[in-house]
């Protein structure tokens, strides 16, 4: 356990945090104090700084993200089906019509208690809401 997770429990007890509300502020000023002011004892270099100045070189490897990527697609369960002659798919008990799809694999992907979309090769075919 790092001392900025030693500390939280700590810092709760001390101002008599009572929920969850209330300790999420304490677990935003920790973690802000950690990246934001207190040097890292092994490199002597504030965290935020250095991911600053290694984005600015072009050191990281994170890059921005297409606007056009569906982050449904991205981050939902995904399961594979084969879409009937008639032009339907079961899933979960259920019958969806996916008609110009008929007899083709598709990616069922699942938001769990709110979506289901339909994707061919990546791209999304259809929506159904549950």
């Amino acid at each position: 356990m790092t001392i900025c997770q030693r500390r939280i429990p700590y810092l709760c007890e001390r101002h008599r945090i009572k929920s969850v509300s209330e300790a999420q502020k304490i677990v935003e000023e920790v973690v802000s104090f950690y990246n934001e002011q207190r040097q890292h004892e092994e490199t002597g270099e504030i965290p935020f700084k250095r991911w600053e100045e290694a984005m600015e070189a072009g050191k990281g490897k994170l890059r921005p993200l297409d606007p056009l990527v569906d982050l449904d697609l991205v981050f939902s369960l995904h399961y594979e089906r084969k879409v009937k002659k008639d032009g339907t798919f079961s899933f979960r008990g259920r019958k969806f019509k996916l008609r110009h799809c008929a007899e083709k694999r598709v990616t069922v992907c699942l938001i769990p208690n709110k979506k289901l979309l339909v994707a061919k090769d990546g791209l999304k075919m259809a929506e159904f809401l549950l």
